[in-house]
């Protein structure tokens, strides 16, 4: 790694970053800057056989072009990090500035999770951002992109986007979105009123699809949201029981079976 300075032609961007929009009054400011002060920071790029490729400073080498600038100062890596190297790095910085909109931190962060095979926990471990901020950028790329959009330019807010994605329907999603953007609901009262929507559906059989495993309950009558919990909520203290009891999974379920057969005959012969 070195510093020297570079001429413009010699510099490129990145095809692949992921920042895709550029704020044109913050364009013209570095500009006037770059003109009046000259480079401040150096950008940061790594040799291809053309010249060399912009890492991190995309948007002061655009502003360099316009202030007519004949080079810029750049730390110069030894050799081409790897794609997925590159990415973080370029997340990692742009995060740490605000700089990319919550539409291109989501794609940001599904390539990353694509390239590495990792987890949205590891990912938000690798950027240095929270694990519900990569929650609420990935839940961006369930939306329609009028509601992205909305999103995009702050109307609604990022906080309320994971819970609008969630909505059983499109209408619904735009219903949410319209109601988040004029601040009539909350992102907790979102939460609510969707909830709400969601234990009007029942359903005799539940099967919930997890990273490496699906957990399926089935009933006898119809279950809304709250009866599904509470058969959870159950399942979960008996599991715990049967770990102090010293129980394996093997037989813990073995022994809920016999109860539930004993439950079912006591229930016949009671009618």
């Amino acid at each position: 790694m070195k510093l020297k300075s570079i001429t413009i032609g010699e510099l490129f961007p990145d095809p692949d970053q992921p920042r895709r929009e550029f704020d044109e009054t913050h364009h013209q400011n570095l500009v006037a800057s770059l003109r009046t002060d000259g480079q401040m920071l150096p950008i940061i790029v790594f040799p291809i056989a053309t010249g060399y490729q912009i890492v991190e400073g995309a948007c002061r080498w655009r502003a360099a072009l316009e202030a007519g600038l004949s080079e810029l100062a750049a730390v110069v890596l030894d050799a081409a990090p790897s794609p997925a190297a590159l990415l973080k790095l370029q997340l990692k910085v742009n995060c740490l500035r605000q700089q990319l909109t919550p539409l291109e931190r989501g794609l940001a962060y599904q390539r990353v999770i694509e390239q590495e095979q990792c987890s949205q926990r590891a990912l938000a471990q690798m950027v240095h951002v929270s694990d519900a901020t990569v929650t609420a950028c990935l839940s961006i790329l369930k939306l329609p992109p009028e509601i992205q959009s909305r999103v995009n330019a702050g109307e609604v807010p990022l906080s309320s986007a994971y819970t609008i994605a969630r909505a059983p329907d499109r209408a619904t999603q735009f219903e949410l979105a319209e109601q988040a953007a004029t601040g009539a609901l909350t992102r907790d009262a979102l939460q609510r009123r969707l909830r709400k929507k969601a234990g009007g559906l029942k359903a005799k059989r539940v099967s919930c699809a997890l990273k490496d495993h699906t957990v399926t309950v089935c009933g006898q009558h119809k279950m809304d949201l709250d009866t599904l919990l509470a058969v959870l909520e159950g399942l979960v203290r008996d599991a715990r029981r049967a770990r102090v009891e010293g129980l394996d999974v093997l037989t813990w379920s073995r022994v809920l079976r016999a109860r539930a057969k004993a439950a079912m005959a006591t229930s016949g012969t009671a009618t």
